[in-house]
């Protein structure tokens, strides 16, 4: 059997099917892998921001909780000032009892403005670790997928070559 041109064709088109699917099995990977490590990078700058933004929410809470601590000492005092210029005695049982009555009113509503920023802090520190799981688990993606991508592309050469010497082979070749 002898090497004519119609044969020679045929087996350099084999060969170049080869090295096509090849690029293709490899190009395809590569999308993918890049596809995950897009959206791992997208949620890692989630999670940032979701961080950023708690921090920010503590930081307003520690400031609104201030004001309102001041507000209510604020009003303490003028009661105390008011009862004063009525002639009533300060140190009274009942006074104290009501001085102390709106300084308990104050923390309570100071700490309920904390608690409030903290939810919201809460939340968004729930929010950044869901999106730094994700962040993660898309890196882990991308890994895996170009590790599938190298063996399809293994395997897609080891085929080609398989194939191209086969009909190497069948055309009488060494």
């Amino acid at each position: 059997m002898g090497l004519d041109l119609g044969s020679l064709t045929g087996l350099a088109l084999n060969g170049a099917n080869g090295a096509s699917q090849i690029f293709s099995t490899s190009s395809s990977a590569d999308e993918q892998s890049g596809l995950y490590r897009y959206q791992a990078q997208l949620a890692a700058n989630d999670a940032a921001i979701a961080n950023q933004n708690a921090a920010e929410a503590e930081a307003a809470g520690r400031a609104a909780e201030q004001r309102t601590r001041l507000r209510g000492n604020q009003s303490l005092g003028q009661q105390r000032a008011q009862a004063g210029a009525s002639g009533f005695d300060l140190g009274s049982d009942t006074l104290a009892d009501d001085f102390a009555g709106t300084a308990m009113e104050s923390e309570v509503d100071a700490l309920d403005v904390r608690n409030s920023f903290q939810r919201q802090a809460n939340a968004y520190y729930r929010q950044a670790a869901a999106a730094g799981n994700l962040a993660t688990l898309d890196g882990e993606l991308a890994d895996g997928a170009a590790a599938r991508g190298n063996r399809s592309t293994g395997r897609s050469l080891l085929s080609s070559v398989g194939s191209v010497a086969g009909s190497w082979y069948g055309l009488g070749g060494l």
